[in-house]
């Protein structure tokens, strides 16, 4: 965790349930957020949580997934898997391929939620140590330069 890891959204689309009067079967989510996400060689996302679901399905190639409190969990998933990751799990991700990766993202949660980080204390300590800086909203941004 002492590199920064990188990967690049593009976001695809977004919409929303919305209310549904009269119906009683929508009790969950009211926003979906739709990104494809491109990973190079080695890089992805490190240890993370969201306050909504995240669905990833790689596109092109395997996707090295890691979950649990200090991602001890690992699952390699090959191109068209699927795996939900539930609220407020720490997740992370890497691609094992020899060619960038693309991954298909669906995150839905209330609009607040949506796109809100909580890195890993470790996480957090690196990113520290080369000029970034954990916010309150849940973003990192460049503090100093190291």
């Amino acid at each position: 965790m002492s590199e920064r890891r990188r990967f690049r959204k593009r976001e695809f689309g977004r919409g929303g349930l919305g209310e549904q009067r009269g119906s009683t079967s929508h009790t969950g989510f009211t926003s979906l957020r739709v990104t494809l996400i491109e990973v190079p060689v080695g890089q992805g996302a490190n240890l993370h949580s969201h306050k909504t679901e995240e669905v990833f399905f790689p596109l092109n190639g395997k996707m090295l997934i890691t979950w649990g409190p200090e991602g001890e969990h690992q699952l390699m998933l090959n191109q068209w898997d699927c795996i939900s990751v539930p609220v407020s799990v720490m997740r992370g991700f890497r691609n094992p391929n020899d060619h960038d990766l693309v991954v298909y993202s669906v995150v839905g949660g209330r609009d607040e939620e949506v796109g809100r980080i909580e890195w890993h204390p470790d996480v957090v300590k690196a990113g520290e140590a080369t000029g970034l800086a954990y916010d309150e909203k849940g973003f990192i941004k460049e503090t100093a330069a190291k």
